[in-house]
């Protein structure tokens, strides 16, 4: 979806005449600046510093929200693209997630196009990691910051049933290798992963609260086993089989066998870390028990 689609889900909106929401800081001027900018120059720090109000005050003015939330949307595209250096990303997680602003600031029909907006962005995302020519070896060296920015997406979204189904399917070489990324994350022991160190619930923002939804949590808990683990390694193998050669990836098949007592553990733990309250330090795995 870019961002005309978007756009036009939001009814096209133009900015308001009047400005009369609070903010955080208490100067209205990055309102001001970003109502006058065209959506495609504003600047960063003024979203950043929206994206503030959107954590800390009560009462939004609807118009002034409908015409800037799709612009958030795009930067955090281009921040999750790595196109745009800024905070913004972890600012604006801390809001979808503290206070359910999907659920209770936008229309059922502006929701649904935020979510798909995001969901196509995360896939796109991931569609990147074979142009690579091989894994990232760190978050900080991915094509795109996917893994956090997916993690976080189930704390204020309820569509990672469709978004999972959509990755784990392996329609593209670049699927392929992101499941093999996260499926490391299972299978090695802490600082033995050669592909990511990142666990799955490191959110954009901690120490608020933050988990996944339930409706998230049920469908990976029942989805996700020892069994469909495996075929679905062996199934992004082949995928990618013809397009890279990276030593690392081509092991996990040994990997998941040596270490297939790991892997089935934390499968069964990964729902209980999901659901469980975010702080500022990250539980790990060697705090968890299985909760099935």
């Amino acid at each position: 979806m870019e961002f005309v689609d978007l756009s036009r889900a939001f009814g096209n909106p133009s900015p308001p005449r009047t400005i009369w929401q609070k903010t955080f800081e208490g100067s209205s001027n990055h309102l001001k600046n970003l109502c006058a900018a065209r959506p495609e120059s504003v600047a960063a720090k003024d979203l950043v510093t929206y994206a503030l109000d959107l954590i800390h005050i009560d009462a939004f003015q609807p118009d002034l929200t409908t015409y800037l939330f799709p612009i958030c949307l795009e930067m955090w595209r281009n921040v999750l693209f790595d196109k745009v250096d800024s905070t913004f990303n972890e600012h604006f997680h801390h809001a979808l997630a503290r206070r359910d602003f999907l659920g209770t600031q936008l229309t059922s029909d502006q929701r649904s196009a935020a979510v798909q907006f995001m969901r196509e962005a995360l896939l796109d995302c991931m569609d990147l990691e074979i142009s690579h020519g091989g894994p990232p070896r760190s978050h900080a060296n991915s094509a795109c910051h996917w893994m956090i920015a997916l993690a976080s997406h189930g704390t204020f979204a309820t569509d990672i049933e469709s978004l999972w189904l959509s990755w784990w399917e392996l329609p593209t070489p670049g699927r392929a290798l992101a499941a093999l990324r996260y499926a490391s994350t299972l299978i090695y022991l802490d600082g033995e992963n050669p592909l990511d160190s990142t666990l799955p619930w490191e959110y954009e923002s901690l120490g608020f609260g933050e988990r996944w939804r339930d409706e998230n949590i049920s469908f990976l808990a029942r989805t996700l086993t020892i069994a469909y683990f495996e075929e679905k390694i062996e199934a992004a193998l082949a995928k990618i089989a013809s397009s890279i050669t990276d030593a690392d990836v081509l092991k996990m098949r040994s990997a998941l066998r040596i270490n297939r007592a790991i892997a089935e553990k934390r499968i069964m733990q990964l729902p209980e870390a999901l659901a469980t309250l975010s702080s500022p330090e990250p539980v790990q795995w060697d705090d968890l028990k299985p909760n099935r």
